[in-house]
């Protein structure tokens, strides 16, 4: 976002036809990129610049027309696409929800709908006497201060977990904060000889530096645990240190070739809860003998081999059956060639609903097709867990306390158990992952760390811990 405007302003030395160009090529490329990338992977298309960058150009393009005004409307017709324009924001306010494809080519109609008023709407009738009335200015001018402060206090409440309770509340709060500082922070800077230019570089650098160091400060301290009482440091060091864990094994892994001709070789297929029972065999120290190669096919891609993979398409969600298609998951001459050196292949994964009913004849397919036996590992959940809930359990009180896994899990469990009643080589493991009965599942160690900070993924200690819990089973798997 710092380097988009600077490749602008280089842009701006051309002629006005190669600015045009360039303009019109990067808009087209970015629009194109943000299509195919949204599809491929949401997040990457949400935060990288290039894929928004044609809503930026959309915005230079209002500031170039309305600089030059090419063309000048009549009240009505301003009027009428500023209503279009702002019909088209509303819309999206209304229709767009957590299942809508974005940014994508969907964000063009809050993003058309925005240039539409912005280029018309100063040569309006109705609308421009509707957007210049008192409270339309009164938000307007507030809306930078109502950006900047909305974002830390939602959060915060979240964290508290107090937001859905008085979100009213909080967006009073939050109008109240912005309009104090509107007025006594933003309006004494926007008027000239209070402040100097060069009071306000050198105390913006100062702050910039103050918060680079005190960012790295509790970067570097994971957080100062010292802060706390000495019997909590050792779970909040857990907590500040425990992300990469699940991954770094299991990624580093996939397609690797097996290297022992003695030992006992297995190619591991799922999603992060494939990864998380890597590390718990790793860490029980069980499987000296064994070469582990891995595969990734994500959760809601569903860790299935069938014969036509277009029966999945409904149940996928389809921000993702790009990323599904691309990823793909058991075909393909790498992981044949790999499997034929295997001994055995195992599944594990975040068993999603809709994938349950296909799992016995995947598992049989994947035998047949590929001549190995295959190993499934069931469902694994410990309940919701989160900082807060975990710190407010008092240290000596962490060994003992238990609390059930969500009923929707229980339910998936026990779908998957009944499915796969007759396969000798599934293992349920929720029960004994909880240290008996998931309705009362254990999730402190021993050592009063937790087994996972968010209730499906293992910490170190909770591998570590699992194999000791699941060292049965573990046994099983080796015979």
């Amino acid at each position: 976002y710092i380097v988009f405007p600077l490749v602008l302003l280089l842009l701006c030395r051309f002629r006005q036809a190669w600015l045009w160009l360039c303009l019109g090529v990067i808009f087209a490329v970015s629009l194109a990129a943000s299509y195919y990338v949204t599809l491929l992977h949401f997040d990457t298309a949400f935060f990288f610049p290039f894929t928004r960058a044609w809503e930026l150009l959309i915005g230079a393009f209002c500031a170039l027309y309305l600089r030059r005004k090419h063309v000048t409307f009549s009240a009505w017709q301003a009027d009428a696409f500023s209503l279009l324009g702002a019909g088209m924001i509303v819309y999206a306010y209304l229709a767009f929800d957590q299942s809508t494809l974005f940014p994508y080519v969907t964000a063009l109609i809050p993003v058309v709908g925005t240039a539409l008023f912005i280029v018309s709407a100063h040569q309006s009738s109705y609308v421009k006497a509707l957007f210049s009335s008192k409270p339309f200015l009164v938000i307007g001018l507030m809306s930078y201060s109502l950006y900047l402060w909305h974002q830390p206090i939602f959060a915060f409440a979240r964290h508290a977990e107090v937001f859905d309770s008085m979100e009213g509340l909080y967006i009073a709060v939050v109008m109240g904060i912005a309009f104090l500082s509107y007025k006594f922070i933003e309006q004494p800077f926007r008027k000239g000889g209070r402040v100097s230019t060069q009071s306000i570089v050198i105390w913006g650098l100062v702050g910039t530096g103050m918060i680079w160091v005190m960012a790295a400060g509790l970067v570097a301290a994971k957080g100062w645990p010292s802060r706390y009482a000495a019997e909590d440091q050792a779970l909040l060091l857990q907590l500040a240190t425990y992300q990469g864990y699940n991954d770094a094994r299991f990624d580093a892994l996939e397609y690797a070739g097996f290297d022992n001709p003695h030992s006992r070789k297995v190619v591991f297929v799922g999603d992060s809860y494939a990864k998380d029972f890597l590390n718990v065999v790793i860490e029980s120290d069980l499987f000296d003998n064994y070469e582990f190669s891995t595969r990734q096919v994500n959760s809601e891609c569903g860790n299935l081999f069938l014969e036509d993979d277009s029966v999945l398409a409904p149940f996928i969600p389809k921000a993702r059956r790009e990323r599904c298609k691309v990823m793909g998951r058991y075909e393909g001459q790498d992981f044949a060639a790999l499997v034929e050196q295997a001994d055995e292949i195992w599944l594990a994964a975040s068993w999603r609903d809709w994938v349950i009913d296909f799992v016995p004849q995947s598992v049989r397919r994947i035998e047949q097709h590929f001549g190995k036996p295959v190993r499934v590992i069931g469902v694994k959940n410990f309940g919701a867990m989160h900082s807060r809930r975990a710190l407010s359990v008092p240290h000596n009180a962490r060994i003992a306390y238990t609390q059930s896994v969500s009923d929707h899990v229980m339910v998936l469990g026990r779908r998957l158990d009944t499915a796969m009643i007759g396969f000798d080589r599934y293992y349920p493991i929720m029960d004994l992952l909880c240290g008996g009965d998931a309705t009362a599942c254990h999730v402190f160690t021993s050592e009063g760390l937790l087994m996972s900070a968010d209730g499906g993924h293992l910490t170190r200690a909770g591998a570590r811990e699992s194999g000791r819990r699941l060292e049965a089973v573990l046994k099983q798997m080796q015979n």
